[in-house]
């Protein structure tokens, strides 16, 4: 997958695109800008498959950069980044058909969670686990998403080192087992709304989280957005 970075904080910058270049080699980033008008001309020249796009920027900010990019047509995938946490920022990236939005400081896993889900959405393809042990972990969390899992757990099970079978899912599957673990509850979770009125505290049990408030906080952290904007927002035919 293709990426752009727009940030004019030149630390910033560099530390996001070293951030997502060390979590998946299939992630390149393969320009850089200092403003969106940068950002914009770029994402002509190189068609990336998605952008980091800062807020504020002097020239043209984040949001003004996106507007003209649907203007122009320019297919890509932006994740808007701002240190500004305020409710309005994010309701207008996400209008404008925003895939997330991300606030400063940006974390491992927070780059993470987004990459794991632009990949299938860029058409990118994900190659089967290599390792037998990979392969019997994700069967193992299909199987016991609901209860209490956890690496320690599953090393134990599978008779290796918890740093080694760490090792190994991250190479294989190309987010953290924690990420992925989280990430395929509230998939759960997402399929289970479908099918009828549940309570959030039936729908955090039934998927593993015993905290209902958690829960709430790691679903829109997932989806970006509460589940009950989540059910209002589906497609028709779910």
């Amino acid at each position: 997958m293709r990426i752009v970075v727009v940030e004019d904080e030149i630390r910033s910058r560099h530390g996001l695109v070293e951030l997502i270049q060390s979590i998946d080699p299939r992630c390149k980033v393969v320009g850089q800008a200092a403003n969106g008008q940068q950002g914009l001309q770029q994402l002509g020249a190189l068609a990336p498959d998605a952008a980091f796009v800062d807020i504020r920027m002097p020239v043209m900010d984040g949001l003004q950069m996106m507007r003209e990019a649907r203007r122009l047509e320019l297919k890509c995938d932006f994740v808007m980044v701002s240190a500004y946490a305020e409710f309005e920022y994010a309701r207008q990236a996400l209008l404008l058909g925003a895939r997330d939005y991300l606030i400063k400081p940006v974390t491992l896993e927070d780059v993470e969670t987004v990459l794991s889900r632009l990949m299938p959405a860029s058409g990118v393809e994900i190659p089967p686990p290599q390792h037998p042990a990979v392969r019997k972990a994700l069967e193992m969390i299909r199987q016991n998403y609901a209860k209490h899992i956890g690496l320690e757990e599953l090393s134990e099970q599978l008779q290796m080192t918890s740093e080694y079978l760490s090792y190994l899912f991250r190479r294989d599957v190309g987010v953290t087992f924690s990420t992925y673990l989280r990430n395929y509850r509230i998939e759960r979770a997402c399929e289970l709304m479908k099918s009828g009125d549940t309570s959030t505290y039936e729908l955090a049990q039934s998927v593993g989280f015993s905290d209902a408030k958690y829960f709430c906080r790691v679903f829109r952290q997932v989806t970006g957005q509460s589940s009950g904007e989540y059910l209002k927002n589906r497609p028709a035919e779910d």
